[in-house]
């Protein structure tokens, strides 16, 4: 169904309003010693949540129980175990070298704890400070929820959902990195609550590209006997300076499973990857805006260590978006489509006006998007609007976006997109 062109402009005043009012979260992680990051190597990782998210003001909604959801994601996917408990404690470990030896959860306002938010409200919406041994093994991980924005497991306005946000940081807890894919519970960004009515679409389970991130670092549960196999290779004529990133869909209905990202050698693994058949692809963009892409099919079982060299276009002038959303927000995060609300914006720069149609990588879906138009308040913002098919004509999952301007030249955005049924 099209919108009329009073329907245009009314998303245009919603979206613009989302713009200039801050909708997304970046969260953030620091390591506490020096070669940080890595893995816990203990069998049984335990947790301690501080009182102050019983009586803090800026969480509405049951705060443990939140915590016990997100615990139960992570070690439903992989072999690694978490347990949590009370504690008085309310401060995060001072950075340095090593910490108190408990890894805590808190948001109580403490002058270690507000050290890590100078910004206050502007400030990231979490942190989780992670302390390593000098074999870059995990031994503490504390995070530490903004105490001056609001968290909620009802949806309210205005507020982070509580179980995405510990969900997140528990995963930065895990010794995952941010992820590239806009759809993964790893990306830096997290859309606000625009009402209750966002419940009905929240993730109440790991996106696949996060599952197979978790499994690749701490190996699936005994009983997966479908994973997991890895990738590793070689782009061909990288251009120097360049970036990639790589990600693995499903064959059949384009869902996006695995993703990593090339090292500046053009060499790159990805691994996690569930057995059957699949397609690989590559994105590339260099810093004058150009881009190039590829791809291969990819056939694996459970286990496989496969080799891989890919291929890549000539590098041209690509479209490359900034802003996704629909008629309630619009930002730097993946856009959710449901049979309710199936329009899919995007926002940039002048070169959408050279978009001929955009697609769902991976499938035969294919859309000519409207005429590029201002925002009213945002003249150098430009926006096209897309009408999705139904969400139960694709599978629930996530996928990539594809736009292809008049030359045939195609820009792909992982994860951009996820379906609900």
């Amino acid at each position: 169904m099209k919108l009329s062109r009073a329907g245009i402009r009314l998303f245009v005043f919603l979206a613009a309003f989302s713009v200039l009012t801050p909708i997304v979260v970046l969260a953030s992680y620091e390591s506490g010693a020096s070669g940080g990051g890595g893995k816990w190597t203990s069998g049984r990782i335990q947790i301690a949540l501080s009182k102050s998210l019983e009586s803090s003001p800026n969480i509405r909604g049951d705060a443990r129980e939140a915590v016990d959801r997100s615990i139960a994601l992570w070690t439903a996917a992989a072999s690694v175990q978490l347990d949590s408990k009370a504690s008085d404690l309310l401060s995060v470990s001072r950075k340095g070298i090593r910490g108190d030896g408990v890894s805590l959860i808190t948001t109580a306002l403490t002058p270690e704890n507000l050290k890590l938010f100078p910004l206050e409200a502007d400030s990231p919406a979490a942190i989780t400070r992670i302390f390593a041994d000098g074999r870059g093994r995990i031994v503490e991980a504390d995070i530490v929820l903004n105490p001056f924005v609001g968290f909620s497991t009802d949806g309210a306005f205005d507020t982070y959902d509580l179980q995405e946000t510990l969900t997140h940081e528990i995963g930065h807890l895990l010794g995952l990195d941010h992820s590239p894919v806009f759809a993964s519970i790893m990306y830096d960004r997290l859309s606000k609550n625009t009402g209750p009515h966002d419940l009905a679409v929240l993730r109440r389970s790991l996106p696949a590209v996060d599952r197979a991130s978790i499994k690749a670092l701490y190996g699936p549960k005994s009983d997966d006997f479908a994973c997991c196999a890895s990738v590793s290779g070689t782009i061909a004529a990288f251009p120097r300076g360049a970036k990639a990133q790589l990600w693995i869909e499903e064959s059949g209905t384009g869902r996006i499973i695995a993703a990593g990202l090339a090292k500046d050698d053009a060499t790159f693994r990805v691994e996690g990857i569930p057995d059957g058949d699949h397609v690989m692809r590559v994105f590339v963009t260099d810093a004058n805006g150009k881009v190039a892409s590829g791809e291969a099919k990819l056939s694996v079982t459970a286990f496989d260590s496969k080799r891989a060299n890919l291929k890549i276009s000539n590098l041209a002038d690509g479209i490359l978006p900034k802003l996704f959303g629909n008629a309630f927000q619009l930002g730097r995060s993946a856009v959710r489509i449901t049979p309710a609300t199936s329009a899919v914006t995007i926002g940039g720069d002048q070169s959408l006006s050279r978009v001929a149609r955009v697609g769902i990588s991976g499938t035969d879906v294919w859309i000519t998007p409207s005429d590029p138009f201002n925002f009213a308040d945002a003249q150098s913002v430009k926006v096209i609007q897309l009408n999705m098919p139904f969400p139960s004509d694709l599978t629930a999952g996530e996928y990539s976006l594809v736009i292809e301007d008049n030359n045939g030249v195609r820009s792909y955005v992982p994860g951009s997109l996820i379906v609900y049924p």
